[in-house]
């Protein structure tokens, strides 16, 4: 054979063999501090990993200013990180015998050693028991640092959810258990194309650095169970099924070839790296039966019920005192990833239409005051539309979304001049994005 056609062979050869063998592969990820939390995303997916915090009578030194209580204090803390300014401190305050709504979480959310500067305690949820018992439910955002003892390389906002369930008043037992609401998400650049990535820490310390040694065994991390899940949507259906959750410390199997993960201790780099080791077997991607369809919301054609939000200044608002015009209502929550990523979209309508007679309300609900106060202070997407809070709060049963029969947020309604619904469409997909797009041109809006 002729020698000059030896070489682009052997050169093809090469690139098989290196395709079997695999490229080293990295991506960053950032934190959705509430893609596991009520209404992200990941809610009731995943099974909980609940955290028990260790509480005591003792007063912690770090703790400078306290505020009075009107039960028995306990004391404890938990750590997010590896950083310097790692550990919060708390106080769980029993209520007195027959009060149950004096029940309060203290926790130094700044970690200045006051508590009297992080909120009143107040739990978000409530849910007494007829023996006097009952449990408690909050969700926060606190500063994950991670680095060293005295320096600190990198931090985070980073979600977790507190739980409390209390006894009744005459058993001296408190538990106290908190779990990660958070998830580093990201896109991996595969052959097929990017696709989406969630790494979830199940120890609820928010490190991330977890692996095992060569005999299988955990370096970090509980070894009875997946210190570290990660969810890779290989199907590019939008979502993460069952057959595409994985251990992260585990070797995998990517476009035809194996690669072990690590991940940075912060969770914000993941690499993958060529291995010889045999692949984790996990449960095919393709479903054996269809996914449930969703759970339709209130359909075009029906009359938009009306209703009434308040203002950041407490001032009550109609959809009423819109017909005539044009309406885009965006149900969403403060600590919903989905809701925060869909905002620039819905920005970028209002600032493009509002002159063409197009109002956008977003309503947040499902969600408490306070944080709906602080979104206001410290928001996390820039938006220049009416942002409004449903006065039910977390109430789902009573909230102004459970009358447009919205099962999951975010979700869009387009009301017409007439008061009547031109699209429902839930999440923050490019076909719903395409939804509302198509929509605003059928009604004459949008060019």
């Amino acid at each position: 054979m002729n020698p000059k056609l030896l070489l682009p062979l052997f050169a093809a050869s090469l690139a098989l063999a290196a395709d079997r063998v695999g490229a080293p592969i990295s991506t960053e990820l950032t934190v959705d501090p509430g893609i596991l939390a009520d209404g992200g995303e990941l809610w009731g997916q995943l099974q909980p990993v609940n955290q028990p915090v260790k509480l005591s009578p003792g007063r912690p030194a770090g703790l400078a200013r306290e505020p009075a209580y009107s039960g028995t204090p306990r004391y404890g803390s938990i750590r997010l990180g590896n950083g310097p300014r790692n550990t919060f401190l708390l106080v769980v305050v029993a209520e007195p015998a027959g009060q149950f709504a004096q029940r309060r979480l203290y926790l130094d959310a700044n970690q200045n050693g006051d508590l009297t500067d992080d909120g009143d305690g107040r739990w978000q949820e409530l849910f007494p028991g007829e023996d006097g018992s009952g449990a408690s439910r909050s969700f926060v955002t606190l500063r994950a640092s991670w680095g060293t003892a005295t320096d600190e390389t990198s931090s985070a906002s980073y979600g977790v959810a507190f739980f409390y369930n209390a006894p009744p008043a005459d058993r001296q037992a408190y538990a106290l258990t908190f779990t990660r609401t958070s998830a580093r998400v990201g896109r991996l650049p595969l052959a097929a194309g990017p696709v989406r990535v969630a790494l979830i820490d199940n120890d609820n310390d928010a490190l991330f650095d977890k692996a095992l040694d060569d005999q299988g065994r955990a370096l970090r991390g509980r070894a009875t169970a997946r210190p570290l899940s990660l969810l890779i949507d290989l199907n590019h259906d939008g979502s993460f099924g069952r057959g595409e959750r994985f251990d992260a410390r585990g070797p995998l199997a990517l476009d035809g070839a194996t690669y072990e993960i690590a991940a940075s201790v912060d969770g914000a780099r993941l690499d993958f790296t060529p291995t010889e080791r045999v692949a984790q077997q996990v449960r095919a991607v393709v479903p054996t039966r269809p996914p449930a369809a969703p759970r339709p919301v209130l359909a075009a054609g029906e009359l938009a019920p009306d209703f009434t939000a308040l203002t950041p200044d407490n001032k009550p608002v109609k959809l009423s005192d819109f017909r005539g015009q044009l309406v885009l209502v965006d149900f969403w929550a403060t600590r919903c990833g989905p809701c925060k990523a869909a905002m620039p979209h819905v920005e970028a309508l209002h600032q493009q239409f509002q002159d063409r007679g197009l109002v956008v309300l977003g309503v947040c609900g499902w969600d408490s005051r306070a944080k709906f106060d602080e979104w206001q202070l410290f928001p996390e997407v820039t938006t220049t539309y009416r942002m409004l809070f449903d006065p039910a709060g977390r109430n789902h049963a009573t909230s102004i979304a459970a009358g447009y029969k919205v099962s999951g947020i975010p979700s869009f309604f387009l009301v017409g001049r007439d008061g009547k619904i031109i699209l429902g469409a839930v999440g923050n997909s490019d076909a719903t994005k395409q939804q509302l797009d198509d929509a605003l041109a059928a009604a004459g809006v949008k060019n």
